[in-house]
């Protein structure tokens, strides 16, 4: 006991101490005055071994290392869940749209998701495709309509061909077949220019 302890818990003090010694848990002292009438001053002292303190901080430790690494697991695994949940919408759109092609422009995409943005999403892909249908379509009907167009002068130029070969012909039939199907020439040109 040290004298700047003593004059510490004389002048009322209560003081507490912490003794480290090596290969020993640490111990915890207090010091408190104590004053009994006509026998005069006294200190009284305790003493109290850290040890178990130390022990159950330590088992503390643990636990709550042990408590958030099940937390972060938990957390991981709920928020990939959650997040497969949220985004399976935007799976089903890739999905949708992988297999769209100028065979399967009929297909349109219904999304039963609770989320007004994958509704709106779900909703412009459907237009996008409906816009794509048209200009497919389109395109198939002037793609018969130009075939059915070359077609005519075509047939009509190989049916005066083959007109003028059946027998002999004098010069002026034979002429006025070429004319024809100069003529038939002619219209096939206009319309390549036109197509192109």
């Amino acid at each position: 006991v040290t004298s700047q302890l003593i004059m510490q818990v004389l002048n009322g003090e209560t003081v507490f101490e912490t003794f480290h010694k090596p290969d020993h848990p640490p111990i915890r002292r207090i010091s408190i005055p104590l004053v009994i009438e006509d026998h005069g001053r006294f200190i009284l002292q305790t003493e109290k071994s850290l040890q178990y303190i130390e022990e159950t901080l330590q088992w503390l430790a643990w636990l709550l290392c042990g408590t958030s690494a099940i937390s972060l697991l938990f957390a991981w695994w709920g928020s990939g869940r959650l997040a497969n949940e949220a985004l399976s919408p935007v799976k089903a759109l890739s999905q949708t749209a992988e297999t769209v092609s100028g065979q399967t422009l009929s297909t349109r995409l219904t999304l039963s998701s609770p989320y007004a943005e994958f509704q709106r999403l779900a909703h412009t892909f459907n237009g996008m495709l409906d816009r794509l249908q048209q200009v497919f379509e389109g395109q198939r009907r002037f793609v018969a309509d130009a075939a059915h167009e070359l077609k005519t002068p075509l047939t009509a130029m190989k049916g005066n061909f083959e007109v003028s070969l059946q027998r002999a012909r004098s010069a002026e039939e034979y002429r006025e077949t070429i004319l024809s199907n100069l003529a038939e020439v002619d219209r096939l040109t206009a319309m390549t220019k036109s197509l192109l």
